[in-house]
């Protein structure tokens, strides 16, 4: 996501650790996509403001998230597509599919808008990226399935990571 822009969630260190996998993902970068707006660079400065903007509000007018992983999975490319298979952790986050559906529409009043649509939300974490399918998931530890607090919402813009906790930093 070098040059993306997307809002996410990012779950708590000791959980994000346990979910590493060697040639995986760095845990630096693991985190819980809401939206994936699209390339920063087609997006532009103007919209940037309006969207930290918007988060920051949406953020503090809600109280944090809680969830847990629920398992693990796979997303495989579309014939045709040329795309990796992706292991992932699957997130069970009561009240998350509204919360994107609400956070969508705050980004629409703000005219931000939502980026590429086409496909359903399934909250998930990225865990490792494959040339080849995937078919042996691993063990997760027992840890990492206990419920855990979502404390802000992100604005990733290319590298850069800005933090909008929920209630207001309450």
């Amino acid at each position: 996501m070098a040059d993306g822009a997307m809002i996410c969630m990012v779950p708590p260190r000791e959980v994000a650790e346990l979910l590493v996998l060697e040639g995986g993902e760095p845990l630096e970068e693991h985190h819980v996509t809401v939206l994936y707006l699209g390339e920063a660079d087609d997006l532009g400065d103007a919209v940037r403001d309006r969207l930290e903007d918007a988060v920051m509000r949406f953020a503090a007018a809600r109280p944090p998230v809680v969830g847990h992983v629920g398992g693990l999975g796979v997303f495989t490319p579309s014939p045709g597509s040329g795309g990796q298979h992706v292991l992932l952790a699957l997130w069970d986050i009561p009240g998350g599919v509204a919360l994107r559906y609400e956070l969508g529409e705050a980004l629409d009043a703000a005219g931000v808008g939502q980026g590429p649509g086409g496909h359903g939300f399934v909250p998930h974490e990225t865990l490792l990226y494959s040339e080849k399918p995937i078919s042996d998931l691993p063990d997760l530890h027992p840890d990492a399935v206990e419920d855990v607090t979502f404390s802000s919402l992100v604005v990733a813009w290319r590298s850069e990571w800005q933090h909008y906790p929920f209630g207001g930093g309450r």
